[in-house]
Parts: C-alpha cells; sequence; structure tokens
C-alpha cells in the first residue's frame, strides 16, 4: 500500500536540517560530551551534498513542548540530598524520582498523540538532536565562546523552559497563526529569554573550539538569523518497517551466512573485507543508505534507487572496482560509490527484511539481507562515536603544537573522559556492548597514542598532561574489566609500550 506523500507543512515528528544561508551551511554536533556540548554551523557547503559523515549529526527532530516541572523538583532535591543516609530525605527523593519517570512517560505520550500535527508562527516547540537524543538548550549564564557579547546555546538532556522556542517568520509576508512550510526561512526566538534568537555568529571557531574550527558558533543574540527548515522526513505509522536513507542497517550475505563488516574509525581504516560475526551487535557491521541525487534525504529507499553505502565507524563510503573488490573511499563524486537496490524475493520468511544484491548480474546467491540496527544499539554507539573526533584533535593539536595545555583545556578533558568511563561501566557485568565500542571505533588506539605522547615542557604542562593520562588508564582499565578474551587480545599488541613503562 503506497503511503501518501507529506506536504509541504510543517508537523510535530518531522526531522529536519536547519540550513543558514549566510553561512552556507548546515546547523550541526558531532560531540557526545556535555562539557563539549557546542553547536556549530558549517560554511561553504551544498545544500543538496553536505560534508557530513554522519546525516543524524545535523538532524533535529520537531517536538512538542514537555512538561519539565517534576523533573526539575527531583534534580534540586538529588542535588541536596544524593549523599544524604536519613530515610525520610531519601524516602523523599525516591518519590520525587517516582514523579519524575511518571512525567517522562507522559511527555512522551503526548509527543505520540501531537504527531503530525501542523506547526503554525508563533508556537512553542522544542529541537532534539537526533545524533545525541538532547534538546537545544539557551544558557542564562554563560556567555558565547566566540561572541562575548551573546550568550551560549548547548545540547542538554533534560526538558527545561530553555529548550522552548517559539517560532517565527523570517520575512513580514507570513505573521503568527500562519502554517510553517517546508523551505521556509524561520527566526527561532527563545522563550525564557525573550527577544533573543538563535544567530550564527560571525567568527570561526578554530581558536576557542578547535574541533569546529571551520565552522562558526551557534549562539544566543538580540540579532536573529534566518534559517531554512530543510524537512528530511516524517514519520509514519504504517512507514516504521520501512528501510530510510541514513538509517544504521546491518547487510547479511545468506549464503556466506556473514555481515558485511570493515574495521577502522573515523578517516582511518584498516581492511576492508566480509567476515562472519557471532553476533551482530558488533559496530562494525553498521551502514547507512545515502540517496545519490539528495544526500540530505531521509525518505524511504526504494528498488532500483541510486545510493551509497557509508560505513559508520570510518564514515567512509563503500566502493566497487571493476573488477570486484571491495574498497572504502572518501570521494562521494566516484561513481563506483554508487549502487542499486534490487529486489530478489518479493516475499520474505525472514521478519520484516529486505533482500537486495550489489553486482552487475542479478544472482541469488548475491543477495544480501538488510537488517535496521536496535535503536538501543544505535544510541550507545551514537553516544561513544562523539567522543573520536574530540580525542583524534587532542592528538593532533599536541602533535603540531597548535594548543597550550593549561587548565582551561584539560580540565573539559578530563571532565568528558570521566563521563565516558561512567558510560562504560554502567552495567559493565551484564552487557558488554558499550566495551566493545571502544573496540570497534578504536578508541582504544587513540587512548593509547595519548599515553604515548611525551611527557615534555613546563612542570605545569606535564601535571596537566598526567591527568589526562590518569582518566586513560583508567578508561583502559575498565575496558580490560570482565575477562573478555578479545579485549586483551586487542590490547596484546600494546605489550611492548606498557612494558617500557615499568622500565
Amino acid at each position: 500500500m503506497e503511503i501518501a506523500k507529506a506536504d509541504d507543512t510543517l508537523c510535530i515528528g518531522d526531522y529536519v536540517s536547519l540550513y543558514s544561508g549566510d553561512a552556507q551551511g548546515y546547523v550541526y554536533a558531532m560531540l557526545s560530551s556535555t562539557t563539549f556540548a557546542y553547536l556549530a554551523v558549517n560554511s561553504q557547503e551544498s545544500r543538496d551534498q553536505p560534508l557530513c559523515g554522519d546525516i543524524q549529526l545535523l538532524s533535529f527532530k520537531i517536538c512538542a513542548i514537555n512538561r519539565y516541572k517534576l523533573l526539575k523538583e527531583y534534580n534540586r532535591l538529588h542535588q541536596f540530598h544524593k549523599d544524604s543516609k536519613d530515610k525520610v530525605r531519601q524516602v523523599l527523593l525516591e518519590q520525587a524520582k517516582l514523579s519524575a519517570e511518571a512525567e517522562a512517560h507522559d511527555n512522551d505520550m503526548e509527543q505520540a498523540r501531537q504527531r503530525g500535527k501542523k506547526v503554525l508562527y508563533g508556537q512553542m516547540i522544542q529541537l532534539q538532536h537526533a545524533f545525541t537524543g538532547k534538546y537545544v538548550h539557551i544558557s542564562t549564564q554563560n556567555t558565547s565562546p566566540t561572541e562575548s557579547s551573546n550568550m551560549q546555546v548547548t545540547l542538554n538532556p533534560d526538558n527545561a523552559g530553555a529548550a522552548q522556542f517559539k517560532v517565527m517568520p523570517r520575512f513580514k509576508v507570513k505573521g503568527e497563526g500562519d502554517l510553517v512550510q517546508i523551505e521556509d526561512q524561520v527566526i527561532l526566538e527563545s522563550v525564557k529569554s525573550p527577544g533573543q534568537y538563535l544567530h550564527v555568529g560571525r567568527v570561526k571557531c578554530k581558536q576557542y573550539i578547535p574541533v569546529y574550527e571551520n565552522s562558526f558558533e551557534l549562539n544566543l543574540s538580540v540579532r536573529y538569523s534566518g534559517l531554512t527548515l530543510v524537512r528530511r522526513f516524517t514519520e509514519h505509522e504504517k512507514e516504521t518497517k520501512n528501510i530510510r536513507a541514513g538509517q544504521p542497517i546491518r547487510f547479511f550475505h545468506t549464503e556466506l551466512e556473514a555481515y558485511l563488516v570493515c574495521e577502522g574509525s573515523f578517516n582511518e581504516v584498516d581492511q576492508s573485507k566480509p567476515k562472519t560475526l557471532m553476533k551482530p551487535s558488533s559496530a562494525i557491521c553498521y551502514w547507512q543508505l545515502e540517496l545519490v541525487e539528495n544526500a540530505i534525504s531521509g525518505g524511504t529507499v526504494k528498488w532500483k534507487q541510486q545510493v551509497r553505502i557509508r560505513h559508520m565507524c570510518t564514515r567512509k563510503f563503500l566502493s566497487l572496482s571493476p573488477k570486484g573488490d571491495l574498497a572504502l573511499t572518501d570521494d562521494r563524486t566516484d561513481a563506483n560509490t554508487v549502487f542499486r537496490l534490487h529486489q530478489v524475493l518479493k516475499k520474505t520468511t525472514i521478519g520484516e527484511a529486505y533482500r537486495v544484491e550489489m553486482t552487475q548480474k542479478s544472482q541469488c546467491d548475491d543477495a544480501f539481507t538488510i537488517y535496521a540496527v536496535e535503536p538501543q544499539l544505535v544510541n550507545i554507539f551514537n553516544y561513544v562515536a562523539g567522543y573520536v573526533p574530540l580525542i583524534q584533535r587532542f592528538i593532533f593539536d599536541h602533535k603540531t603544537g597548535s594548543s597550550k595545555l593549561e587548565p582551561i583545556i584539560t580540565q573539559p578533558m578530563v571532565k568528558a573522559l570521566l563521563e565516558l568511563r561512567d558510560f562504560i561501566v554502567f552495567d559493565i557485568d551484564n552487557n558488554k556492548n558499550r566495551t566493545k565500542l571502544l573496540r570497534n571505533l578504536r578508541l582504544v588506539d587513540l587512548l593509547f597514542r595519548v599515553l604515548q605522547i611525551p611527557l615534555s615542557g613546563s612542570s605545569q604542562t606535564v601535571q596537566q598532561l598526567l591527568l589526562i593520562f590518569e582518566e586513560c588508564y583508567d578508561l583502559i582499565y575498565q575496558y580490560l574489566y570482565g575477562e573478555s578474551r578479545k579485549n586483551e587480545l586487542y590490547c596484546a599488541r600494546y605489550l611492548d609500550f606498557l612494558h617500557q613503562l615499568r622500565l
């Protein structure tokens, strides 16, 4: 049954990207740590083919406003009474927690009820970042690191008044009460700070936020910036089983009983050959489909449609040479990265899976089954993947000497590593999926590369490096916790380095 095509009206539940005509780039965020929860705006990029390693980085979900008073009360009580041994206070804290959880459940039900409702100018909404699952928040206390006259805008997982924005038209041809259309230029006014708007900064982030060196910061200012709404897709209940562009998937070869995989991290590839995996939870078998004609689109992928296949761990495209060899490349203009999906069987007995092939000749023994990756696995993958560019940048800056190791730089880094450790050790005895990601994304290798930085320079530099080294060692210890044979063998390659430290 064909699903009716969505009209051009913005609706609750839509996934959109925000394009800045001034900067000629999309609003995005690629770090998951709360200490580096900045939003940036790319510059000089194509609207249809953005320079983005994962389309989730620049995707935002339009949400109805959520209630947050009970959560705010729980956070207040937790801050003051979390270490209290008084039974009365512990009971009050537990009751507040249950109330906050009930409020969160009610918010989820309300979002489902509001889904598909058309958005009007003057209406209040929230923006939820697809990659991190966090909401866009404004700060009333912290100023922008790039423009001191403006306030900071960050990503935060909690609902609050600071996460609510009023959608207003950029031009006077429309007014409050009119329908918001896709491709409209809108301005987003803060509800908590009326008269202040989301604003694209004029200063590049290189000096202040090195990870976003070629981008502008998104902050809050009395001067507004027009943002064009580019719809990625609209959720329909009848389309939930369809494969969408940008959705994490796995390719399973039925004849070989193997998953198509590649090992490596962002911009670092070691091999590209298929092999059998006992557990499909491994992130090295995660891929995404990207539509050739419009990479920003998140629509349903159709048979015989031209697509590119991107590996999520390396963020590179699968390429097929005329000789039939598989490889990965960064070049999206390479014609060898374009594939078509052909249906092999109209009906399948494997759940709701789809069978496709990737060869020039249609043969049943070359068929693959596409499985969607479970949302909980996508969430933990995105969180750990959000640390790769942060650590890579730290190594690069130290190697090139482009930044000094001062407390203002190292303290947020130490805090970020602590957050990653806490995330990894969560339920570590019963679930190894999180520690496995340190290996899949080559974060273990990055941590050892940090530890190989020479202890030289001033006493302050050495002291700050030692703080970071301590957290790196702690992360590696947590990675090895549980006596996983694979984890131990993976770290065995660094035994010579560890032995030298003891000498």
